[in-house]
């Protein structure tokens, strides 16, 4: 379905974006009830290093995501991380995702930070062609462990 990028609007989320926020975590993989979208987005809201920008139509239909964190290191001055971004799989390659990053790099000019840094699954060979056309470089290829404590 093309869109026209003027027809999009970024703003921040809300808790009535929940439902479809959670329906845009499962097409990235990740399984998370409307419920659980609201329980986790009310504390990142009170926290202002946290941000989440929505896109969407003009009926306010919520059709991206993005979420970032700034973080402080010992080793680094302050940088952003984008944990994660989505675009509605009918809505793709209309420059959502490509207002939604700009709106990030407008948030971590905004919050003294110079660099953003993210991660993307080594199989989305889609996701790592738009980083690199919008500038991104891949750095490093690692390994991530988890260990669940619960």
């Amino acid at each position: 379905m093309q869109r026209k990028k003027s027809t999009i609007t970024i703003r921040l989320a809300c808790l009535e974006d929940a439902e479809k926020i959670s329906i845009l975590c499962e097409q990235l993989g990740y399984s998370a009830s409307e419920e659980d979208i609201k329980n986790r987005l009310l504390p990142l809201q009170e926290d202002d290093s946290h941000i989440i920008y929505v896109a969407t139509l003009p009926n306010n239909f919520v059709v991206g995501w993005v979420h970032a964190h700034k973080y402080h290191l010992i080793m680094m001055s302050p940088q952003v991380l984008i944990f994660g971004l989505v675009v509605d799989i009918n809505y793709r390659s209309n420059g959502i995702g490509r207002l939604l990053m700009q709106k990030i790099e407008e948030w971590t000019l905004i919050n003294h930070c110079q660099t953003i840094r993210l991660r993307s699954n080594i199989i989305r060979k889609e996701a790592h062609r738009f980083y690199e056309k919008m500038g991104y470089k891949n750095t490093k290829h690692s390994l991530e462990f988890c260990k669940n404590l619960i």
